[in-house]
């Protein structure tokens, strides 16, 4: 790497690294901007839970017929 260089040769300073202090800042920014409400939440969550739902009380309800409940399965 070349002669070793002394102590004298760099800036040295008792400040944090500026560099990730202004990397921490941006990410905080960035984060805060993407930290939103989410208005398709709740219905797709509701759509998922009515579908799971739906498959389970047909499953039991087909009980007598697995024939039904296989076909149910392996479309979902």
């Amino acid at each position: 790497m070349g002669p070793a260089t002394a102590k004298m040769d760099f800036h040295w300073t008792k400040e944090d690294e500026p560099h990730q202090r202004r990397k921490r800042e941006i990410l905080e920014d960035a984060i805060r901007a993407l930290m939103h409400p989410e208005p398709r939440t709740v219905p797709i969550v509701l759509a998922l839970v009515a579908i799971q739902h739906y498959v389970a009380v047909t499953s039991v309800n087909n009980m007598h017929a697995p024939w039904r409940s296989l076909a149910l399965r392996e479309t979902v």
